[in-house]
């Protein structure tokens, strides 16, 4: 997508007969955008567990969903705009879907997860079979365990609210919501 930014921008990766025009720029930069729906469904599972959307968040969505909205306002700049009915709006719109249905399974995962904490009983906490009571009061440990359950709690609804600013802002790409909301 960077190469997406730098074409538009200023032409480096046309290649053939040497023509830089807009027209050239914006059918390489849509063949990129449509390469990068298939890398986005390779890149990110299908399955996740809690533990690893939490991670997944700061080091891939987040840089891949500021690297489209970089990309959209570059094509905004140059008269490709979400309103626009042009190839490099639709492939950007993909796009967009793409990483949408992979904040819908990361939100899903943590919906699930959230679902089983608040089902579980507060009776099932960690044993504590191998503690010497000497060392440590068993209602410390029941007070320890409580508070990490709901330091996984607060965590899963931060990571929440992330995920669904997120989500809002990539169905703005929906081009058939965008052309709906325009007449």
């Amino acid at each position: 997508m960077v190469r997406v930014l730098l074409l538009v921008g200023s032409g480096i990766f046309l290649e053939g007969d040497g023509k830089d025009t807009l027209a050239a720029r914006e059918q390489l930069a849509t063949e990129y955008v449509r390469k990068t729906v298939g890398v986005v469904q390779e890149q990110f599972p299908s399955d996740w567990a809690p533990k690893d959307v939490g991670t997944t968040i700061p080091t891939s969505l987040i840089p891949t969903y500021v690297i489209i909205k970089m990309v959209a306002k570059v094509f905004a700049l140059f008269g490709w705009g979400k309103r626009k009915q042009r190839e490099s709006v639709s492939a950007l719109a993909e796009l967009a879907a793409s990483l949408l249905q992979v904040v819908n399974r990361m939100s899903c995962a943590l919906d699930d997860s959230l679902l089983m904490m608040s089902s579980s009983s507060q009776d099932e906490a960690p044993s504590n079979n191998n503690l010497n009571p000497e060392i440590l009061d068993p209602n410390v440990w029941g007070d320890v365990c409580e508070r990490v359950r709901q330091g996984r709690s607060a965590m899963r609804e931060r990571i929440k609210t992330v995920l669904e600013e997120i989500s809002d802002e990539l169905a703005t790409f929906d081009n058939n919501n965008n052309n709906n909301n325009s007449k």
